[in-house]
């Protein structure tokens, strides 16, 4: 399931009052998401996470997560049309990429 706005301003505010006690982040964020969906999205994040805590950055962060996980739709469409090398990308895989469920 991809992250909504409100998801990942929770995920935002969360992290950086737990830190990365991915259960409690999971649980501020509603528990849409599994702890290892959580710590998923801050590996994909983690540079820009590591900025102490600002909420003027949460425009960007959000710009940011919204714009990664619309990359890697993309790359999912272009694989899938056929037009790219080597093994196409699933919905399924795509979904298992940006939720943290890799190899699940």
């Amino acid at each position: 399931r991809p992250w909504q706005e409100e998801e990942l301003v929770a995920f935002y505010n969360a992290f950086h009052q737990h830190g990365k006690d991915w259960q409690q982040v999971s649980t501020a964020c509603g528990e849409t998401h599994t702890p290892e969906q959580c710590e998923q999205l801050w590996k994909s994040m983690q540079t820009f996470l590591a900025m102490p805590y600002n909420a003027l950055f949460l425009p960007a962060f959000l710009a940011m997560a919204t714009d990664l996980e619309q990359k890697l739709k993309d790359e999912e469409q272009a694989a899938s049309g056929g037009g790219s090398k080597g093994k196409a990308t699933t919905a399924d895989d795509t979904s298992r990429h940006i939720d943290g469920r890799a190899g699940a």
